[in-house]
């Protein structure tokens, strides 16, 4: 249900963003990937092989199957993310990983 709300949120940022347009699958799963990885959700990829192991497919024939697919793609992305996926410098790829790893510790530290 958490997951849903938020992803009607980011559909709704996407709205105001395309001035009223409606996004498409296209502009949701980069805002997706960006919130699950400023989220850093605990747990996250077991979470997910559970519910894709146990939920009945007939579950995910829904919004919130469409939304767990565009979480899977987004958990997937970010899991195989290399500097050569970007077009970046892969002294600036570590250097942000460096940086959001930081943060991520020190945010956990203070929860």
């Amino acid at each position: 249900e958490e997951v849903v709300a938020c992803s009607r949120e980011i559909a709704k940022v996407l709205t105001l963003a395309l001035k009223g347009g409606l996004p498409g699958a296209d502009d949701f799963l980069p805002a997706m990937i960006l919130v699950v990885k400023r989220a850093n959700p605990p747990q996250l990829q077991s979470n997910l092989t559970f519910i894709q192991e146990y939920c009945p497919r007939s579950k995910l024939m829904s919004e919130a199957g469409y939304i767990f697919t565009h979480l899977a793609s987004a958990m997937a992305f970010l899991s195989d993310l290399t500097a050569s996926h970007l077009t970046i410098s892969k002294a600036d790829f570590e250097a942000g990983l460096k940086r959001c790893s930081s943060e991520a510790a020190d945010s956990h530290a203070a929860a």
